[in-house]
């Protein structure tokens, strides 16, 4: 019988400096997360 895979939707705030996002955005890549970006500035 098959099973259903389970999805955690997690809305999250974080606030980083520019020489932390490619460390961040290659963890999530690695991780296969998907993240919406948005730069406010």
């Amino acid at each position: 019988m098959a099973q259903r895979v389970a999805t955690e939707y997690v809305n999250a705030s974080l606030t980083l400096t520019e020489a932390e996002m490619p460390r961040l955005i290659s963890l999530c890549e690695n991780q296969q997360l998907r993240l919406p970006r948005s730069v406010l500035g």
